[in-house]
């Protein structure tokens, strides 16, 4: 008996003994985790050494962390901000060299293999080569100090390994200066939207014609005349797999979905008030740039100073110096000016020599590339390496083959004679207008209005960068119906560039202000919505006819106006459809009662918004799907930033072709429109409370981590794990603190992807009066205090003090680090 029960003892011990490791285990775990994840946060103060630095270097950081760099000369100044940037934003730094690069499946393998073909296909590295032997000492030895900086990081005591890179067990390589361009290349082309709009109205042309297109775009779509004869020869050159033009078109589009994730159109706001109008006597510089939200940011903010050049503005990760803000003497700022920088040519190849290419003087040799893609294995031990051939006419990139026919892009950035970064770098230096203007001079990327201040109360605006001429004149006084234009007749090549001088360009205006607009220059623009221009506009001419001076509060209570664009006119058609049919819903009597009272402001608390953009939403829709069916209609309405004209022009025509088949008086069509509206929003709500229906409740947006770009889907389950928090949003993409409305789901749904995730505010009389807000925070690392610390103030639309001078970044000071030599 005592010898069972010593057994039993013994057992009943090692089952405690398992337990408690166990337990120790699942407690070690999470704590080991923790320590390891907060072991790779950066250093924020002390003495740090930097190898590549030739003096010391101090850096003052705020309560938001954003650096005041104070150097003894520009080169450490530079590598100081290669070597902050590094231990803030590493991570992201490699991942958009590499996302711009084609090298994504070097770390996450052949899910990203595709798209790493098509950006090698682009060439942006090959190209930012081939501009780095252009540029001029001075901007070359700049991008030189900056690499070192980050390198002089990456080889130092004080490196840590960003947490997603030992996740993915990977150190990053060292940075170039072809990296900083490959980049910047990147992140232009996808401004360039113009031939996926092309092929957007392609579509609607196929489905329903040109008359609905107009209808739908606001402009007479028809076919160019030269292009008649050549049309069968197109559709019979891109073979019997292809089908018809807008066949090949989109099979491309759907490869140049893959990663590049460009804003659909709506585009940043920008103005500039003269000294005489403020209440300064400064000129005022106001602008934002819309982009995809992300985590991090695509935007930080620094400031840089030296004996011989102050700085203070926003960049991206990347790129040394500013590309917007301020010096001692002028501020400046840019939005995308759109206009058409693309086509699609098909290009005809010899049978028997299949290198060769026909052109209007005879065959050309193409211009052959053997890429080598390394790709992870399963398992990310070993690495393969994919050998793709690329190949590039006189037009552009082969994006798709079929036969002995192809199709090829050409796009600005294809010819750029000077890096953009060379504009940048000529414009921090300018002390005035005319400094500014001829920095501007040689700028040939895509093309941007940029706006001026300085300090003696002068603005100015100047549209600047490559706007193509063609040869046939029919191609830039209308949109292509066939967008696949002939590469062998020479007909639809491009003549050069508009002239820098041909560009509009305003000083000192006698309205005393200027807004951004691509109204401004007459050719192929392709129009943003005109809703945020408009109320700009109009708000700055009431304080002109007021005679009254503006500050920077009034505007940042315009930057952060988020007016519906037509709620006059809902708030009529509604009231005027209800007037004439018996409502008895007790949703839409509550809902028409308390609309009466509504200002038309987008607020993120507001519950007559919801149904408003249900209501617009729904109206589109159900116009839309009979005549080009559901899929197109989603397209062209995510796609096109001026659908909300279209349901105006409606609105106010009352148009009866347009009614869907089920209905037969415009205001049948008005109140079902508005039941179906506010089901969907008691549906996405999930209330039957009108006060619980608050437009930031289901008007949200998602700030995707970065690391979620090479894993496609897995963004669904483990977002939870990594990414911040949904957040609530107001406006959308018609308002001027513009947040969009993603393309259609389903009817609970009313995301947004796109908006400003930068915001600026300059008064020139002072060298102190910089702000910024950004949608998320200056850190980068996933436990980072500085993360997400700016949301609440971006979401209050409240601007936030930059340190510009000593004693600001003095009296603002939280930490202080000393790089040493």
């Amino acid at each position: 008996m005592n010898f069972k029960k010593s057994s039993r003892s013994s057992i009943f011990y090692v089952y405690r003994v398992i337990l408690l490791l166990f337990v120790l285990i699942l407690f070690a775990l999470p704590v080991g985790f923790w320590w390891f994840a907060h072991s790779s946060l950066p250093q924020y103060e002390g003495i740090a050494r930097h190898s590549s630095l030739f003096k010391e270097v101090e850096v003052l950081s705020d309560w938001r962390d954003v650096p005041y760099i104070k150097a003894l000369s520009e080169p450490d100044m530079y590598r100081a901000q290669g070597y902050w940037t590094a231990t803030r934003r590493l991570f992201q730094l490699d991942m958009l060299r590499r996302i711009s690069s084609g090298t994504l499946s070097e770390v996450y393998g052949s899910r990203c293999l595709a798209q790493d073909k098509l950006i090698r296909q682009l060439g942006f590295r090959r190209l930012a080569q081939k501009e780095l032997k252009a540029m001029s000492t001075e901007a070359r030895n700049c991008l030189e100090d900056y690499s070192a900086g980050i390198n002089g990081y990456l080889d130092s005591n004080e490196y840590k390994n960003p947490l997603e890179c030992s996740l993915l067990l990977y150190k990053p390589r060292k940075w170039s200066p072809v990296d900083t361009i490959c980049l910047m290349k990147y992140l232009e082309y996808l401004t360039n939207e113009s031939w996926s709009l092309d092929d957007l109205r392609q579509k609607v042309v196929d489905k329903a014609g040109a008359d609905v297109a107009t209808e739908l775009f606001g402009q007479r779509l028809v076919k160019s005349a030269f292009l008649e004869d050549d049309l069968e020869r197109i559709r019979l050159a891109c073979g019997p797999e292809q089908g018809l033009v807008s066949d090949s078109v989109k099979s491309i589009a759907q490869g140049l979905k893959l990663g590049l994730l460009s804003p659909p159109g709506y585009g940043s706001n920008g103005w500039v008030v003269s000294g005489d109008r403020t209440d300064s006597k400064g000129g005022i510089l106001a602008f934002d740039r819309h982009s995809n939200f992300m985590d991090p940011n695509l935007w930080y903010v620094i400031s840089l100073s030296c004996p011989k050049l102050k700085l203070s503005g926003v960049t991206i990760p990347g790129v040394p110096g500013i590309l917007f803000g301020r010096n001692s003497q002028i501020a400046w700022g840019a939005t995308a000016y759109k206009v058409d920088d693309q086509d699609l040519y098909v290009e005809q190849f010899s049978e028997e020599f299949p290198d060769k290419y026909k052109t209007k003087e005879g065959w050309d040799l193409v211009d052959t590339k053997i890429e080598e893609i390394p790709c992870r294995d399963v398992l990310g031990f070993n690495k393969d390496v994919y050998r793709y051939k690329v190949q590039v006419t006189s037009h552009g990139p082969i994006l798709l083959s079929s036969g002995n026919s192809a199709v090829s892009l050409k796009w600005i950035g294809e010819n750029q004679k000077l890096p953009s970064f060379e504009t940048y770098y000529k414009i921090a230096r300018a002390t005035d207008w005319e400094g500014f203007r001829k920095a501007l001079k040689d700028y040939d990327g895509t093309a941007q209005t940029f706006l001026f201040a300085d300090r003696e109360g002068g603005v100015g605006l100047q549209v600047a960068g490559a706007i193509p001429e063609r040869l046939t004149s029919a191609l830039s006084t209308t949109y292509k119906a066939g967008q696949l234009l002939p590469g062998w007749t020479g007909q639809a090549d491009w003549r050069g560039n508009a002239s820098f001088d041909s560009l509009p360009s305003f000083f000192k205006p006698q309205e005393g202000f200027l807004v951004a607009s691509s109204k401004l220059y007459q050719g192929e623009s392709l129009e943003s919505s005109p809703y945020p221009v408009s109320r700009i506009t109009s708000a700055l001419e009431g304080y002109v006819n007021a005679s009254r001076k503006v500050g920077l509060p009034d505007m940042a209570n315009l930057q952060g106006d988020e007016f519906a664009a037509i709620h006059n006119l809902f708030k009529e058609t509604v009231m005027a459809a209800v007037a004439k049919n018996e409502v008895v819903d007790q949703y839409q009597v509550s809902f028409v009662k308390r609309m009466e009272s509504w200002n038309g402001e987008l607020s993120s608390d507001s519950y007559i918004a919801s149904v408003y953009e249900a209501f617009l939403r729904n109206l589109a829709r159900r116009m839309l799907v009979p005549k080009i069916e559901d899929a197109l209609t989603r397209q062209y309405m995510s796609r096109w930033p001026r659908w909300t004209v279209f349901v105006e022009r409606f609105l106010r025509e009352k148009n009866e072709d347009w009614l869907p088949p089920e209905e037969r008086t415009f205001e049948t069509f008005i109140i079902t429109t508005l039941s179906q509206s506010i089901a969907d929003v008691r549906l996405a709500s999930e209330s039957d409370d009108i006060t619980d229906w608050k437009w930031g409740k289901i008007h949200t947006a998602t700030f995707e981590n970065i690391i979620f770009h090479g894993l496609g889907g897995f963004s669904n389950s483990l977002g939870w794990l990594v990414n911040p928090p949904v957040t609530g949003v107001g406006g959308d993409g018609d308002t001027v603190s513009a947040c969009n409305l993603s393309e259609y789901v389903s009817r609970e749904k009313f995301t947004s992807s796109v908006g400003p995730t930068t915001r600026v505010l300059i008064d020139m009389s002072d060298s102190d009066k910089y702000y910024e807000t950004q949608p998320m925070g200056q850190g980068g690392h996933l436990f980072s205090e500085y993360r997400t610390d700016q949301l609440d103030s971006w979401l209050k639309k409240k601007p936030l003090l930059v340190p510009c001078s000593d004693k600001e970044a003095m009296r603002q000071q939280r930490n202080k680090m000393v790089l040493t030599p």
